[in-house]
Formats: structure tokens, C-alpha cells, sequence
């Protein structure tokens, strides 16, 4: 489960989270057998618990940057709306909410519901919104697959994009590790993340949700919404309303580009 480069061993600051902790693993292991041996059958699993700790959080966690960096705030004092897993049957109701408030956001499309909705695309960058990269199936086993296999999804959802990507990134289910980092660096993807997640898909009262979701915004939150479910417009209403009656701005289709076009 320890991963180090050696290729990037040589300059420190260019390290991940997972290859320093790794290599801070391997030297207090090897301290412990070199210098004080009579307690390696208690230190070395206490480290090794501590370390796999912190792998999970990685693994589970994309704020920690653990095996990449992922954006997970907006830079600016105003927040960004994010959409998972379309375009969909309900893509447009939840456009006419974001034209209605004049927001733009970030659609993070899945490969395969672009070609079943391919006049969805034309329509999401005419109204001033970004394109992002979120596999091309969506697959349970993301997760698992080699790095090659990461390359060969992304890729296909990236020639589906064309010239309108941007080369942002959002894993499926939100889970990282190294072969899916490697992937994200070698295709020159920027992983973007959320400091707040709706868990619209689990609810089906737009109320409760959108009142849980306010107990944790922050006027630059990074929303993970989805843009695939039956009351997805419903919630994304009511959420915008709410969050503008207690003085929280969303960035428009100007601001949006702005902060992320080359």
C-alpha cells in the first residue's frame, strides 16, 4: 500500500501528501528496527495504523489533496454551483433556475449522457457555463482501474468535449488514489472538489436538504449539486433563494470564465 516515486524524491515541495507520509512510514519503521527494536511489535502497528489512517482519508477525502490537488473552494467571495452526472432529461429545468438567478456553473458531464444528450452541450456553453470532465460511464469500479484504463475513460469523454474543454476533473464518487492522480496529471486535468456536498441523491424533501445544506455554507462554498435527478431544479430554486436572503452571491457566467479559462 506505500507508494514513493523516486523520480520525485529529489525535490521535497514536489511530493504528495500519500509520497511524503509514505516515506515518513519507511524512515520510522527502519528507526524503530535500528534503534529501539525491543518495542517494534508494538510502534511499527501503531505507525502502520497511523498511516493507514491517513491513506483512508486520502482515498475518501479530496479536500486533504492527499495523492493531487483538487480545488475544493471558490477563490473569490462568491460561490460556485457544481453539477454531477448529466446532462439528463432534467438539465434544462435546472438551467431555466440558473438563467432566472443569472448564475453560471460548473457541469461536470459524464461521457456516455453526453452522446444520449448531445444538444444539451451546445446549450450549456451558449447560456455561459463550463464543461467538465467526469468519466465517460461513471463506472462502480473506477476506482480499481489501472491507470491506463483512467487514461483510456477520460480521454473519450475529453474528445467528446473537444475544443470547449477546460481540463477540470471531478472523480466519480469522489474517491482518489494514485492511478487516478497519475491519470489527472498526465492528461493535464485540474481536479476540482466542493467543501459542500448537497447528498441531493439521497433525499427527496427539497426543504430538509436545502436546510441542512445552509447550515454548512460559506460565501466562497464550492456546491456539489446533480443536474440527473427528478427534483433537481426544485432543490436548486429553493437553495439559491435561501442562500440570497442571507447575503450569499454566486458567480455569474463572466466570473465563472474568468476563473478558470487559461
Amino acid at each position: 500500500m506505500i507508494y514513493v516515486s523516486i523520480k520525485e524524491l529529489y525535490l521535497l515541495k514536489r511530493m504528495t501528501k500519500h509520497q511524503k507520509y509514505s516515506l515518513i512510514t519507511l524512515v520510522l519503521i527502519s528507526c524503530v528496527f535500528v534503534f529501539i527494536p525491543v518495542y517494534k511489535s508494538i510502534l511499527i502497528p501503531i505507525i502502520c495504523l497511523v498511516f493507514t489512517y491517513s491513506l483512508l482519508r486520502g482515498v475518501f477525502s479530496l479536500q486533504e489533496n492527499y495523492f493531487m490537488h483538487s480545488m475544493s473552494k471558490s477563490p473569490i467571495d462568491k460561490c460556485i454551483l457544481s453539477f454531477d452526472d448529466g446532462p439528463s432529461e432534467y438539465t434544462l429545468e435546472v438551467l431555466k433556475v440558473l438563467k432566472k438567478h443569472e448564475i453560471g456553473a460548473l457541469f461536470f458531464v459524464i461521457g456516455k449522457q453526453l452522446e444520449s444528450f448531445p444538444e444539451l452541450k451546445t446549450i450549456l456553453l451558449k447560456e455561459g457555463h463550463l464543461l467538465g470532465n467526469h468519466s465517460y460511464s461513471h463506472a462502480t469500479n473506477f476506482a480499481f482501474k489501472s491507470t491506463k484504463s483512467i487514461v483510456l475513460d477520460l480521454e473519450k469523454t475529453e474528445r467528446l468535449l473537444g475544443a470547449d474543454s477546460h481540463k477540470l476533473f471531478r472523480t466519480p464518487i469522489g474517491i482518489s488514489n494514485p492511478n487516478i492522480a497519475r491519470a489527472v496529471r498526465k492528461l493535464g486535468l485540474k481536479s476540482i472538489a466542493w467543501d459542500l456536498r448537497s447528498f441531493d441523491t439521497r433525499s427527496t424533501n427539497s426543504k430538509t436538504l436545502v436546510n441542512s445544506m445552509l447550515k454548512k455554507l460559506q460565501g466562497n462554498s464550492l456546491v456539489l449539486l446533480h443536474d440527473n435527478l427528478k427534483n433537481s431544479a426544485e432543490n436548486l430554486d429553493l437553495f439559491i433563494v435561501k442562500s440570497k436572503a442571507k447575503g450569499v452571491k454566486f458567480t455569474n457566467s463572466d466570473e465563472l470564465k474568468a476563473l478558470f479559462y487559461e
